[in-house]
């Protein structure tokens, strides 16, 4: 059976036996130091009390993630650390989460990244390089396989394991494509790829391009595209040329592998939208055991200290973040509720929007009124709007003659003039029931009947015939704002839409 069979194999078998996520809680950890940061969140040591094992958690902040906007994908990432299954990645093992942060507990990956070995060493041998080339592009050609992009490659993010393995890890960029193109500018100007400053709509082809610069840079100490200022760096990366200093020049293989994956050109770029898998193929990588890798069988160039003593020796020194730094900001019960369902692993609710101008309901009354000529028995705006009718068949008789006028629903006073006034604009013309009862002898008691019961049609008319604020917002929002809280903008009234009126 080929190697890439078996690796497919064994990830069926480990998917299958898998343990659940753990729900822990903030007191079965004991905090220590801090161990990484990234852009919108802190990598801390911590000791699990129970087990007497060290763990890191990435610690993100709620009002990060609200404020920031970046819920969805906090979202994308947790669920992908959940399911992801390689050797040479680090999925989640479990979450939790307080008042103001969300955390997400790791396995601890003692030998540090490969940017602190990086500065230590100055560069890396060309065999230690294609060592660690030999974890990084089975963990890429993974990813690919799912259809995700992964966006981050860097030293940053590749650590070397208890084994002295290197892992994959941050999968905060990532994103599920398949066989479409993303826009999205994002990851560090050093390794973003021509197409994605073009925007153009760009896939995994981006990750070859990062993964060639990378190994420029492990061997050179220094990426090919390098400028003090990010513009110049955007416009050396757009221009594909680069130096090529000594260290890869001696190095033949190495340097035809990075030169074939820097190309601009994405259709002879090596890999290009064949993902990472095909760089297996290459000269440079075609002396590497896979099997006995895959295995973590071969010998690593270099192997942690397991000491509990020497557990921060791999990593850089942080300066400690002050928690009384930031006034935390109450956040609004929805926030509240979609961060909590991160946490717990439950799907997200369908998002609520504001209809758009092109997709404002119908106009009530000309809806009811074409139901009622094709002789439908239920209106056609009855669906969007039958929570708030009544059900009493007067109630259904008052809304059907309220929201059909849109003068009238600008207010629930306008939709029935009181008695006075239409005695008033009556002007006297005409016979009304309580003048009938006077001129045959009823007396006071038969017109204070008759006053009561138009009164009591008028109140049914009002509960059966809210406003079109009332609608908008319903449609909306259906729960309580939280304290000090803005309303939430409202889609304007489907009367009120030029392209309704006009198709009308």
């Amino acid at each position: 059976m080929s190697t890439r069979g078996k690796l497919e194999r064994g990830e069926s078998e480990k998917k299958e036996r898998r343990p659940e996520q753990i729900l822990y809680r903030i007191t079965d950890f004991e905090n220590h130091e801090t161990i990484g940061t990234g852009a919108f969140s802190r990598v801390r040591l911590v000791r699990n009390i129970l087990e007497d094992q060290m763990r890191c958690v990435k610690i993100i902040k709620k009002l990060d993630i609200v404020s920031r906007d970046l819920l969805r994908y906090v979202r994308s990432e947790v669920a992908l650390l959940r399911t992801v299954e390689h050797p040479f990645l680090c999925p989640s093992l479990g979450k939790y989460q307080d008042a103001s942060s969300v955390y997400v507990v790791f396995e601890l990956l003692r030998g540090g990244d490969l940017h602190h070995r990086l500065r230590a060493l100055g560069t890396l041998g060309e065999p230690d390089c294609r060592f660690y080339m030999g974890q990084v592009v089975p963990a890429l050609e993974y990813l690919h396989r799912l259809g995700v992009v992964y966006r981050g490659v860097k030293p940053e993010n590749l650590v070397l394991d208890d084994a002295g393995y290197c892992r994959v890890v941050d999968l905060g960029l990532s994103k599920l494509v398949h066989f479409h193109k993303t826009l999205t500018l994002c990851g560090d100007p050093e390794y973003v790829a021509p197409e994605v400053l073009l925007r153009g709509g760009y896939g995994k082809e981006a990750d070859c391009w990062a993964l060639g610069v990378l190994v420029f840079e492990l061997l050179c100490g220094y990426p090919p595209f390098y400028d003090a200022n990010p513009l110049g760096i955007y416009q050396k990366v757009l221009k594909g040329r680069f130096d090529e200093p000594k260290e890869l020049r001696k190095h033949g293989s190495a340097r035809s592998f990075v030169e074939h994956l820097l190309r601009r050109d994405v259709r002879k770029r090596l890999g290009g939208s064949a993902g990472a898998g095909a760089c297996r193929s290459h000269a440079w990588l075609s002396s590497t055991p896979w099997d006995k890798v895959l295995a973590k069988e071969a010998e690593p160039p270099f192997a942690p200290s397991l000491d509990r003593k020497c557990v921060r020796d791999n990593f850089d020194e942080y300066l400690e973040e002050e928690e009384n730094t930031r006034r935390l900001a109450p956040l609004a019960p929805d926030d509240v509720k979609a961060i909590d369902d991160i946490v717990n692993d439950r799907e997200a609710e369908p998002e609520r929007r504001p209809a758009s101008p092109d997709k404002r309901p119908k106009t009530p009354g000309k809806d009811d009124a074409k139901a009622a000529a094709d002789g439908d028995a239920t209106p056609a705006s009855s669906s969007r709007f039958n929570f708030f009718r009544r059900s009493s068949s007067k109630s259904k008789a008052g809304s059907s003659s309220s929201v059909a006028e849109p003068a009238e629903a600008k207010g629930a006073a306008a939709a029935a003039p009181p008695a006075d006034d239409a005695k008033a604009a009556d002007g006297g013309g005409g016979a009304r029931p309580a003048d009938d009862a006077d001129a045959k002898g009823g007396g006071d008691d038969a017109k204070a009947d008759d006053d009561a019961k138009r009164d009591d049609a008028e109140s049914d008319a009002k509960d059966a015939a809210p406003s079109p604020a009332r609608h908008r917002n319903a449609a909306v929002v259906l729960r309580d704002a939280p304290p000090g809280a803005e309303p939430e903008p409202a889609p304007p009234p489907a009367d009120d839409a030029p392209e309704e009126a006009g198709a009308e």
